[in-house]
Formats: structure tokens, C-alpha cells, sequence
């Protein structure tokens, strides 16, 4: 995000120096990337892991960086990094769509194995979905779980995570900003239509 935000400020105003930065991080971004699409969350000598919403961050960086200055290599990325991201999430009861916490070929060496659910998976599911690749099904199946499983009305706040099963009820104000982001993208992508 640093990378395509660098770019963006350095063409509107012709700084060569965060032009060449944001070129740098793109170029790397686009050749870490897996030959399936996704990107691991920590370089070596972290033992590799995926997780959703890092993956979400990567696809919102490369989608400005092509807003700004398309290329094929870049969009060859994307398109790939997009099939890997829609093969991530699943179905439950047939109505709600959850983004699964990580990829479980690579076992995260860390607290991540105790999370069943990270709500940054989901908003940032909610804003990349609204934003850049609209798409009513699957933005209602997150949208409905996100109300159904994740919102406490008698509260007013969304539950931040699941551990080993359990609802973590502690409100915890940068979740409720991640949500309010995600679904304030989400309104005003449905004003627009």
C-alpha cells in the first residue's frame, strides 16, 4: 500500500524519488508473488504463511498502482492474486460467505492457529469487493455474516475475532474501524450504482 500511495503522490507531483520508491515495491510485490496467486505474509527466516487480509492489502495496492499506470505485468499479478483470493473464502448454510483466517498448507508458527475467524479478513474482503471487483453475492453472503455472526445489537459494536470457537467480546476500536471503513466503502459503492 506504502509502494502504490508513493506512486500516486510522485506522478501527481512529479517526485522522481517516490516515483522510483513505489516502482521498487511494486516491482518486488509482483515477483514474491506465488505462482498461485498469493503472497506470503513474512519473508524468510519466518516460516511462510498466507494469510486473507494481508493478501487483500496486496491485490488494493496493485489495483491503484493500475489505476494509475497500467501495466500487463502488473495486471497479470492481479489477475492471478484474484483467482487465488475468490478460492479463499466458503460457504456456510449457503448464505453467508467467510474468508477462511489462513492457508492451511503453510500452519502459521504463531497465535494465528488459535483464530478461527479475524474480522480484518472480512472487512477488508467487504472493502476489495465493493471497491475494485463489485460483487453483489459474495458482498451479501460476507455482509449477512458479518450482521448474523459478528454484530452485537444490544451492544452496538462487532465482535473483533474467534478463538478456539469462542467469540472475543472485547470491542476493540481499531476492529470497529476496520468494519466502519468496510462498510462505508460498500454504501457508497451502492450509492453510486
Amino acid at each position: 500500500i506504502v509502494s502504490s500511495v508513493l506512486l500516486k503522490i510522485g506522478w501527481q507531483y512529479q517526485i522522481s524519488k517516490y516515483i522510483e520508491l513505489g516502482q521498487r515495491g511494486i516491482k518486488y510485490i509482483v515477483e514474491s508473488q506465488n505462482a498461485d496467486g498469493s503472497w506470503f505474509y513474512a519473508a524468510p527466516p519466518a516460516p511462510p504463511a498466507i494469510d486473507s487480509f494481508h493478501q487483500a492489502y496486496i491485490m488494493t495496492a496493485l489495483q491503484e498502482t493500475q489505476l494509475l499506470k497500467p501495466t500487463e505485468k502488473i495486471q497479470h499479478s492481479l489477475d492471478t492474486a484474484i483467482e487465488y483470493y475468490r478460492n479463499t473464502f466458503f460457504r456456510k448454510k449457503g448464505q453467508y460467505v467467510i474468508p477462511k483466517r489462513f492457508d492451511k498448507r503453510f500452519t502459521p508458527k504463531n497465535t494465528w492457529i488459535l483464530q478461527n475467524f479475524d474480522g480484518r479478513d472480512l472487512a477488508e474482503a467487504v472493502h476489495f469487493f465493493s471497491s475494485y471487483h463489485y460483487n453483489e453475492e459474495m458482498l451479501s453472503g460476507l455482509l449477512l455474516f458479518l450482521h448474523d455472526y459478528l454484530y452485537d445489537e444490544k451492544k452496538g459494536f462487532f465482535y473483533p475475532e474467534k478463538l478456539l470457537g469462542i467469540r472475543n467480546k472485547i470491542p476493540y476500536l481499531e476492529f470497529q474501524g476496520w468494519y466502519l471503513v468496510a462498510l462505508t466503502t460498500f454504501l457508497k459503492k451502492v450509492k453510486e450504482i
